[in-house]
């Protein structure tokens, strides 16, 4: 299996744990070529499944990629803005993803997010199943309501419905790109014939990896922090206020934003757009915005009152400090890794 999304790999581990399938899944966000071939290496003959993820940089890549490792069934996530600079647009984005399936003939199974043309829309000479929140999918979650459970954890309850079957999941996280995930995820196990009991136990044990939208405790029981700084883009950083946003807390909610790198030459529109996103996020007590780029977030803000700007994740810390004066806080991180907010992460956490 092939695809490239390291949150949906982590799920489906989670969801093959569950099993008495013999499986191998390739470590972290090892998705470059010596990443893939070295994880491909470590793969033993007694594996019947083995997961692969793949990350692209430029047009070219994902062909190679896709005739390395020869997938027999392969998953495009969300066609996104990410590394939008170094392709172009998203038709371009669109078509190079599409790659992992050049070699697929009739028996290969090609994964697809439904719920968006880009990919539905697409000739495929192969079987296609789609994953997604509107009916027509195979894969689907209806019903999404946003609760607490026992010990006052959020958590997002759905309907899943999984070719013909159904199932109520209980999702650890109220983020809407993670859920997509684990539909993507509950997908590729429908095709390994992992059991929807499997299914629906590895989802609602999963509980957050490396950054993804993960909650940790912050130091002196200050709170709560929902580190989400791997990366970002136009889509993750909406989808992440969103949730962040539907959060109760019945203490200061604080937003910490950092630059959104390597869109092109709409940088500074999709900057002024994430200002009118945290415009519509009325929860939120303050914001704290890291790097350059978000001068033009600043600009678009209705109320600049409880807004602070700093040049890196070193003032973005004295200035998080500052907020953290009352118990019961709740902390969103998001920026591309590239502004370094995993070092703020990890100075302020238990």
């Amino acid at each position: 299996m092939l695809f490239r999304s390291t949150s949906t790999k982590e799920i489906l581990r989670s969801i093959l744990e569950q099993t008495e399938i013999p499986f191998y899944i390739s470590a972290k966000n090892q998705n470059t070529f010596i990443g893939l071939c070295a994880n491909i290496l470590n793969v033993e003959s007694s594996c019947k499944a083995a997961a692969f993820e793949v990350g692209i940089s430029e047009l070219g890549e994902m062909s190679v990629k896709a005739d390395i490792l020869s997938p027999t069934i392969a998953l495009i996530t969300k066609i996104s803005y990410s590394h939008i600079s170094q392709f172009g647009n998203l038709q371009n984005v669109a078509y190079e993803k599409r790659q992992l399936f050049k070699n697929f003939r009739d028996k290969e199974i090609g994964i697809i997010f439904g719920d968006q043309s880009i990919l539905t829309d697409a000739h495929y000479a192969h079987p296609i199943a789609r994953y997604g929140f509107k009916t027509k999918n195979h894969v689907q979650a209806g019903k999404i309501k946003i609760n607490t459970d026992k010990n006052g954890k959020f958590v997002t309850e759905f309907n899943l419905r999984w070719y013909g079957q159904k199932a109520k999941v209980k999702f650890n996280s109220t983020h809407q790109g993670l859920l997509c995930n684990a539909l993507a995820a509950s997908t590729i196990a429908y095709f390994i014939k992992a059991p929807l009991c499997a299914v629906v136990k590895g989802i609602e044990s999963y509980i957050g990896f490396d950054n993804r939208f993960e909650p940790k405790q912050l130091k002196n029981n200050l709170g709560t922090v929902i580190s989400d700084c791997y990366n970002a883009n136009p889509e993750s950083m909406k989808a992440a206020i969103s949730a962040f946003d539907k959060m109760n807390n019945n203490g200061k909610k604080i937003a910490v934003i950092g630059d959104m790198l390597e869109l092109g030459d709409r940088e500074i529109y999709w900057h002024r757009n994430l200002g009118k996103i945290l415009n519509k996020a009325d929860s939120i007590n303050s914001i704290i915005l890291v790097g350059s780029l978000v001068k033009y977030t600043q600009g678009m803000l209705l109320s600049d009152s409880c807004v602070t700007r700093v040049s890196d994740w070193q003032e973005a810390e004295e200035a998080l400090l500052e907020e953290l004066k009352t118990p019961n806080a709740l902390v969103l991180v998001k920026a591309s890794h590239g502004i370094a907010l995993d070092k703020l992460v990890a100075k302020v956490v238990a």
